[in-house]
């Protein structure tokens, strides 16, 4: 992968993450879940997004 392309992916993904991480705390003050079902839930949607890497 070139770098450029690279770096376009990482903005997208970093914000794509920050989406989620919002979603998150508002899920958090509403009910209080378990952090590995909330990282499993990531990783699932990334896996979904063609990213197979877990962070």
């Amino acid at each position: 992968m070139k770098l450029k392309q690279y770096l376009t992916w990482n903005i997208l993904w970093l914000k794509r993450l920050a989406l989620i991480l919002r979603k998150i705390s508002v899920q958090f003050k509403l009910n209080r879940w378990s952090v590995r079902g909330y990282l499993s839930q990531i990783a699932l949607r990334l896996t979904v997004n063609g990213w197979t890497a877990v962070i």
